[in-house]
């Protein structure tokens, strides 16, 4: 008897830190290419007892709710230096994933694509993707979209030459494209976390480990 008493207890606790560790990520809106991550994410934050929704918006959108909304808890996944922007966001140590960016278009324009070579041409790429924005600071004809969908649709009509996107977004395209060789630069993103929960930084990033060494997400 005693001895149920004792499991009944220590279900009901077990039940309130869950309910106290239940976290909101930003997330883009096509957030299907990080089914992966986000699956690997729930086998780590699980294992410390803790759970989490995602929120999905425009990148962009994320970066200013990320600053005044006391609700979000952190990014799915970003770039390393993302800390710069969103100061209050602290990157788990272990990559995720790695993200390669391509440029895209209908025809084979350019037989060997950089960043310099194509400043001749009218580009368009999704805001908020920040590695992204950077690079092309010097390029005079950028157009900035909320939706990979809506960069293509751009593309398809001809009203841009190029389309600049992490290599995933591809398959939202509805039409033949070309993806121009090689990628225009490969970085690995990381998961983030509201600096309130610094707590399970460790914990966080020892399942991570752990979960990628033993392969049961291929974070690849």
């Amino acid at each position: 008897m005693v001895a149920r008493i004792f499991y009944v207890f220590l279900i009901l606790v077990s039940n309130q830190i869950a309910a106290k560790c239940l976290l909101t990520f930003a997330a883009p809106d096509d957030v299907e290419i990080l089914y992966k991550e986000i699956q690997l994410l729930h086998q780590a934050y699980q294992a410390i007892g803790c759970d989490f929704t995602v929120l999905t918006m425009p990148a962009g959108r994320a970066i200013i709710e990320d600053i005044r909304d006391d609700s979000i808890d952190g990014e799915v996944v970003r770039g390393r230096n993302f800390s710069n922007l969103v100061t209050d966001f602290i990157a788990i140590p272990t990559p995720i994933m790695t993200m390669e960016v391509f440029a895209f278009s209908k025809t084979k324009k350019i037989e060997y694509a950089t960043w310099n070579a194509l400043k001749p041409y009218r580009i368009a790429t999704v805001r908020g993707f920040t590695v992204i924005e950077k690079q092309l600071q010097k390029h005079q004809q950028i157009t900035l979209l909320n939706a990979a969908t809506q960069a293509f649709e751009l593309l398809e009509k001809d009203r841009v030459d190029i389309v600049i996107l992490p290599a995933p977004l591809r398959q939202l395209a509805t039409f033949n494209i070309e993806t121009l060789q090689p990628a225009l630069l490969e970085q690995p993103l990381y998961h983030f976390l509201h600096k309130r929960h610094q707590h399970l930084i460790t914990p966080l990033n020892l399942e991570i480990q752990q979960l990628l060494t033993e392969s049961k997400v291929d974070p690849k």
